[in-house]
């Protein structure tokens, strides 16, 4: 009876080791399934497991420890890393200690890790197992580099946006400069040709009055006094200046209208007859969108100064 129930025991405990013996296979499948490489630090910082990503990480880049670094004091390495492969180092330590001392439950850095072919980037996470039994500190580092490369990709495209737009608001203010000027350079020619007409013309035209002309030159006189007159108001030259598509017997008889003419006296100055009077003022008021006979033209005509 007693020997049934050792072996019962003895059974049981068989069972026990070989379940457990699967769970620990079943938990290393899944570690060394993952990307990441990890590895497992005890209360001085030596490394006491690790997955097979991080065996091949140390196996590729000849890292002249064992494949598993099963052993290894990571702090240690950590503390007495000297020249590029320093860089980070320091702040892996501190961040190691912080865990393990409770002041951080979790502790994350990025950092470069450039081989002589290509640049790499990775992020380091260090844990804590929770609950009873030793301290075990949990160390996983991930490649990021897909991550950064687009993190660096849209910081390019952002500087290049921000010159593109500092170019572009600079050619917007040397194109206000330019259109500022065009525009002071043409008052001042409106001004000169303004004084041009008063201070020269019309006295010119005052000494013509004077002499012996008959009526059809007295016509064509009345005609050219009108004419630079009205081309020295700043309403027909905005009229002129706007793309109406006045022709140019219409912008006389505008300027004849604005004076106050009537349709007989313009038909006799431009020597056209009544008629071409009539269908050059339909073909202005049509231009300047004057519907109905609600509005007269020369009170258009008049509105513009």
């Amino acid at each position: 009876m007693n020997d049934r129930a050792g072996s019962a025991r003895v059974s049981a405990l068989e069972q026990e080791v070989q379940e457990l013996q699967e769970a620990r296979n079943f938990l290393e499948n899944i570690l060394n399934s993952l990307d990441a490489h990890i590895a497992v630090l005890d209360e001085q910082g030596v490394i006491v497991k690790t997955n097979k990503p991080w065996q091949d990480f140390a196996k590729a880049n000849n890292l002249g420890l064992p494949p598993d670094t099963v052993g290894v004091n990571y702090l240690k390495i950590c503390d007495e890393a000297r020249g590029e492969a320093s860089e980070g180092a320091e702040e892996a330590a501190a961040g190691i200690r912080a865990v393990m001392d409770g002041v951080l439950s979790e502790f994350r850095m990025d950092y470069p890790c450039d081989t002589p072919t290509e640049r790499r980037w990775y992020i380091m996470r260090v844990t804590r197992f929770g609950g009873a039994g030793p301290l075990r500190i949990v160390v996983i580092h991930e490649d990021i580099t897909p991550l950064k490369e687009i993190q660096e990709e849209l910081r390019r495209r952002e500087e290049e946006l921000r010159a593109y737009a500092t170019r572009l608001e600079e050619a917007n203010i040397t194109l206000k400069t330019i259109l500022d000027l065009r525009e002071s350079e043409k008052r001042e020619m409106q001004e000169s040709m303004v004084s041009a007409i008063r201070q020269l013309l019309v006295p010119a035209l005052e000494r013509l009055k004077a002499a012996r002309l008959d009526d059809t030159q007295k016509k064509e006189l009345e005609l050219l006094e009108i004419t630079l007159q009205e081309l020295a108001a700043p309403s027909i030259r905005a009229l002129a200046g706007r793309d109406l598509g006045l022709t140019p017997t219409e912008l006389h008889v505008a300027m004849l209208v604005r004076e106050g003419r009537s349709s007989k006296e313009i038909s006799s100055l431009l020597n056209i007859s009544a008629d071409t009077v009539a269908f050059h003022r339909r073909s202005i008021r049509k231009k300047l969108k004057i519907h109905g006979k609600s509005q007269n033209l020369r009170e258009k005509l008049l509105s513009l100064t």
